[in-house]
């Protein structure tokens, strides 16, 4: 009787064909136009993300010229404006889908009138301030135009998998009626798998990205997880290059901070190499006093040093080790000095000795989203408070401020990716989706509780190295 019984989906469609013939064509052609859609997107994300670095590159080595006047940086600018103009050309029906016809037309304008004006500093008739300015003026709109590009490209993708989404649910759905008339068989072997898969999808739909295991024996549900699942293996590729991009911007956040830190010590430096040239010139110095003062400038240079060491230490690959989270939080702390306002003071109160298992380059990224956050929910005078606590086997780290808080009906959604409340330019929603990534790298949870007007709360709970 088992060898009568049909071994996959499409011996057991074929019985109910006559029933589900025309929705199933119907079905199999969505399936089929979305992932052609997701495939487009997946296949030319990477080729739009370099003409958006190689945009921002030129920008940065516009800069370092327009200030330094290096012939380096020149040479490197107009590098990646050939890059950037040989792209347009290559990939223009791809961009066009992005940003439309007339758009991506006028961005070709824009970029022509960029490389012409690049072309003319390479050959000396562009020396003036105003001419300075156009450059900026237009590498400006290059840049808007970039940043308008990656937009459209991370929101295409979420509407086509939220697509994906809904057709599998109604494909889930219309099967489990059909089961319920086929037979209790077909409940068995269609429905319940189906029924397995579309909560994995839910939860996958929440941010929850994991491998989904086979649900069923039949062929095509088979394939169908591998389809999910080499999507899924793409979306994790995506994600970790969210995480880099959203470390560089990091980096941007430490570089502002090194500008502002190591100004002080420079100038202590610089102050006792002058007093020690004068001594030497009157002869009157003793061995003492020229110990002091070399003493005193070996302490400003070991400061100096202390602050680059972390910024190098951030931009390597990182693993898991055992640090004290007090350190951990300190070390972040100092390298947002300069971006943490007077009017906003920051307590710690974490236990000496309390050791996490964790990566410490991550671990920052987590607590700089957060600072982040809480100093742009801070208007006025206000305090960020960070406390820990060991329960059972677990440490439980709270990230408090006195900010405007978060209104109940958003709270649910600040995980979700690309989900923001910040106005313009001030953040693409990624932030709390990378923090909400990387603490489930770590095997932890995060929650938030909020009170508008009265402040918001992060509760991270990380397992102990025993436990992991």
């Amino acid at each position: 009787m088992k060898a009568l019984l049909p071994k996959s989906l499409k011996q057991k469609v074929f019985l109910t064909i006559i029933v589900g013939i025309f929705f199933i064509g119907f079905l199999v052609l969505g399936i089929y136009e979305t992932f052609k859609s997701i495939n487009f997107l997946l296949v030319n994300s990477e080729r739009i993300s370099e003409f958006v670095d190689n945009i921002l590159e030129a920008r940065r080595f516009e800069k370092n010229f327009l200030l330094y006047k290096n012939i380096e940086d020149l040479e490197m600018l107009l590098h990646h404006v050939l890059n950037c103009e040989q792209e347009l050309k290559t990939y223009e029906y791809e961009i066009g889908k992005f940003l439309g016809e007339s758009s991506c037309q006028e961005l070709k304008t824009v970029l022509e009138k960029y490389k012409n004006m690049v072309l003319l500093l390479k050959t000396n008739k562009c020396s003036t301030e105003k001419c300075f300015e156009d450059i900026r003026e237009r590498g400006r709109i290059l840049t808007q135009y970039a940043e308008r590009l990656n937009k459209l490209k991370n929101l295409k993708v979420k509407e086509s998998l939220d697509n994906l989404r809904k057709i599998l649910l109604i494909a889930a759905i219309f099967l489990l009626v059909l089961g319920i008339f086929y037979s209790y068989y077909l409940y068995i072997s269609i429905s319940q798998p189906l029924k397995k898969l579309d909560n994995y999808i839910l939860e996958i739909s929440k941010g929850k990205f994991y491998t989904v295991p086979p649900v069923s024996q039949d062929r095509e549900i088979i394939l169908l997880v591998e389809a999910i699942n080499t999507m899924l293996a793409e979306i994790d590729k995506r994600t970790n290059y969210l995480i880099q991009t959203e470390k560089l911007a990091t980096l941007g956040t430490f570089l502002f901070g090194l500008t502002h830190e190591l100004n002080n010590p420079l100038n202590n430096i610089y102050t006792t190499c002058q007093v020690l040239k004068e001594e030497l010139k009157g002869g009157n110095f003793s061995q003492e006093f020229m110990e002091d003062l070399l003493t005193e400038m070996e302490k400003e240079i070991e400061r100096i040093k202390r602050f680059v060491k972390g910024i190098l230490d951030y931009s390597k690959p990182g693993e898991k080790r055992e640090i004290e989270l007090k350190e951990l939080v300190e070390e972040t702390k100092f390298y947002l000095k300069g971006a943490i306002p007077h009017r906003i003071e920051v307590k710690l109160e974490i236990p000496e000795n309390l050791k996490i298992w964790v990566d410490p380059q991550q671990m920052k990224q987590v607590f700089i989203n957060l600072f982040k956050n809480s100093i742009d929910a801070i208007e006025n005078e206000g305090q960020i408070k960070i406390s820990a606590e060991e329960k059972e086997n677990q440490i439980v780290i709270y990230f408090s401020d006195t900010g405007k808080g978060i209104p109940a009906d958003i709270l649910p959604k600040i995980f979700e990716p690309f989900f923001t409340t910040k106005s313009g330019d001030r953040g693409y929603g990624i932030g709390m989706f990378i923090v909400y990534h990387l603490i489930k790298n770590h095997g932890g949870t995060i929650e938030v509780e909020s009170e508008v007007n009265k402040g918001t709360t992060f509760i991270i709970k990380l397992p102990k190295k025993e436990m992991v």
